[in-house]
């Protein structure tokens, strides 16, 4: 499961330099695009878990936000005069299917290209108990997604990177 910060700046150039150039089989777990109603988003979520599940068990990825505005969030961080909410379906879909989590983070360079990093899995010091493994790992990401979110656009000038605020929060 490949968790990654939810900015458009870098969605497409993780999907194509990234996921599918290294996972032909894989799979973008989202919530967007749902039929509206909880009856048709609950059986529309179904299908897209099915669908990741299945994309793992034939050894493919599939490639989540931890961030962001879809789905229940689990653990709010406040630092740097914002608040960042973050969501558990990767950590549940870690737990449930035992893939583990790679938490990948992009940084914007000078020259406009983008350097990313991928992480050691996250591993949760809770072994028999899903519930405290599935917060153990949220946490963890949320930690370590907060921290490293000033460096991810560093180079952007104060207005811009305002901007982008604004679209994290949308």
């Amino acid at each position: 499961i490949i968790l990654f910060p939810h900015t458009r700046l870098f969605l497409t150039y993780m999907r194509d330099k990234i996921v599918l150039q290294f996972f032909p089989k894989s799979f973008h777990l989202v919530q967007s695009g749902l039929l509206p109603g909880k009856s048709a988003k609950t059986i529309g979520l179904a299908g897209r878990l099915k669908e990741a599940h299945k994309v793992l068990a034939l050894g493919g990825a599939v490639w989540i936000a931890g961030d962001g505005l879809q789905g229940k969030e689990k653990i709010t961080l406040t630092r740097f005069g914002r608040r960042f909410p973050f969501r558990a379906g990767a950590a549940e879909l870690s737990v449930q299917t035992g893939a583990p989590i790679i938490p990948v983070f992009p940084c914007l360079r000078p020259d406009g290209g983008i350097e990313v990093e991928f992480l050691a899995p996250l591993v949760s010091r809770y072994e028999d108990i899903p519930a405290a493994q599935v917060e153990d790992i949220v946490r963890q990401y949320a930690e370590i997604y907060v921290n490293r979110w000033p460096k991810m656009l560093p180079y952007l000038r104060p207005g811009r990177l305002g901007k982008r605020l604004k679209d994290l929060d949308k």
